[in-house]
């Protein structure tokens, strides 16, 4: 999302403090799939730019961030109630009736994607990596970042779940890797769970 049309830092701090607000109202009662996550739903303002010149007061700030979907929210419905906060900051400002924030939308947008927690294809998994690993079943749990099974749940119907190897936090980084050993132990899990599907026991 990008804002634009800002004139000072007074009416960004406005702005700022709505979306605050908007995001602490956006997490409560988060779903209990992502209750794993502080702020399962985020909402970022990563990049800031403002005039052109130290010694003058702005005359345009720009505001380019990333708003979380919630589960099963369509994204019009959550860019829908950022674009109502943001008119509202407008609608209680003199300078900002006049001069209203527009909001943009561009990049990748996400919808979420889900199946239930106690989805055959779940139970699964779970049993299959149980199965070789002395018992412990992974815990099942959403995501706050943006993936392909969105698609494959959502527009092609087919039930998917993420299940793999290494840790997230390592993901796009210049350092990304992925152990070995976590990969080994992926790939006999999937390789058990597709020999159950098939009836292979």
């Amino acid at each position: 999302m990008r804002l634009e049309g800002v004139d000072s830092l007074e009416h960004f701090v406005k702005c700022w403090q709505v979306l605050r607000n908007l995001e602490a109202e956006r997490n409560r009662n988060a779903d209990p799939l992502m209750k794993r996550f502080p702020l399962p739903y985020p909402l970022l303002v990563g990049v800031v730019k403002g005039g052109n010149w130290p010694s003058s007061v702005a005359d345009e700030l720009i505001a380019e961030g990333r708003l979380g979907v919630k589960l099963g929210e369509a994204p019009e419905i959550a860019r829908a109630a950022l674009e109502a906060e943001i008119s509202r900051v407008c609608d209680a400002d003199e300078w900002l009736r006049a001069h209203p924030i527009r909001v943009e939308w561009f990049g990748g947008q996400f919808s979420s994607g889900a199946i239930a927690a106690d989805h055959p294809l779940c139970r699964l998994v779970q049993t299959s990596h149980a199965a070789l690993h002395n018992g412990t079943e992974p815990d099942v749990h959403g995501a706050p970042y943006g993936s392909d099974l969105r698609l494959m749940v959502g527009i092609g119907g087919v039930p998917s779940l993420h299940y793999g190897p290494g840790n997230v936090k390592h993901a796009h980084a210049a350092n990304e890797f992925v152990p070995i050993d976590h990969l080994q132990s992926t790939v006999r899990t999937l390789v058990l769970s597709v020999l159950r599907f098939c009836g292979h026991n």
